[in-house]
């Protein structure tokens, strides 16, 4: 299972010097499930994140855990399963620190599976809680729309608007040519509507970056993007990999 913590980092990626950190704050206008088919790739995963502050202190795991309750009702998952709740405490050099987490995996329906985790940090006196909440469609049409709205539901149930982040896998037999790289490239900002704005290559990996109007987002720092394509060829399955993220692609390629 994905470490719940990694959702944080969602909104904090960089995509290069001078290029912007992002929270992604709005379901996206544009259909990207739609915009990653139309290339021809085979739709392996959608995963769409979704989190927000939790204001209520956490004096307990079952303080957690009665919060994560509640927001799994409001998203009319009452009975999913147990709760998970755990207590950690650590001693580290700039003083102690505890965490205090609810989670559970729960299976929905159409392959559907939900990570949901309640997740607060405490050092000298300082508390930070997150609710965060991710959603996984191995399904060849994912519903970005209707995921989007259960994680915004979840939220609602604390009163927050939820910060998304939103990543799709897909695959294409063989190697792609310079020229069909290319031509990928294109067709993504295309469908998407984005200026690029930063390309890296190192041998079987490329990355772009870049930035559509047409995909809200708060921007932190200098520079505008929004939307990242990466792919990478994997010679033992003479296949390529194509990810394509929202506001960044968090997966290690």
């Amino acid at each position: 299972m994905r470490k719940f913590a990694a959702i944080l980092f969602a909104s904090m990626l960089l995509y290069g010097s001078g290029v912007a950190i992002q929270a992604y704050k709005a379901t996206p206008q544009i259909d990207l499930a739609q915009v990653l088919a139309d290339t021809g790739a085979a739709l392996l995963e959608a995963t769409v994140d979704a989190w927000c502050e939790v204001k209520e202190p956490i004096h307990t795991p079952e303080d957690a855990g009665r919060i994560l309750s509640k927001v799994l009702a409001g998203m009319g998952l009452a009975d999913v399963g147990p709760i998970q709740l755990e207590s950690i405490s650590a001693a580290e050099e700039f003083g102690q620190i505890t965490m205090r987490e609810a989670k559970v995996e729960a299976h929905l329906a159409a392959g559907i599976t939900l990570l949901a985790a309640v997740q607060s940090t405490e050092s000298e006196g300082q508390q930070d809680t997150y609710l965060m909440l991710s959603l996984y469609d191995r399904s060849a049409r994912p519903d970005l729309h209707a995921m989007y709205a259960l994680l915004t539901r979840g939220t609602a149930t604390l009163g927050a608007k939820p910060e998304h982040a939103t990543q799709l896998v897909g695959v294409l037999e063989g190697q792609l040519s310079s020229e069909q790289v290319a031509e990928l490239v294109a067709q993504i900002m295309r469908g998407t509507e984005a200026e690029m704005k930063n390309i890296y290559q190192n041998g079987p990996l490329v990355s772009v970056s870049g930035y559509s109007a047409r995909l809200d987002t708060h921007i932190y720092g200098k520079g505008l993007a929004n939307i990242n394509l990466a792919m990478r060829y994997n010679a033992d399955e003479n296949n390529t990999r194509i990810y394509l993220g929202c506001p960044s692609v968090w997966e290690s390629i």
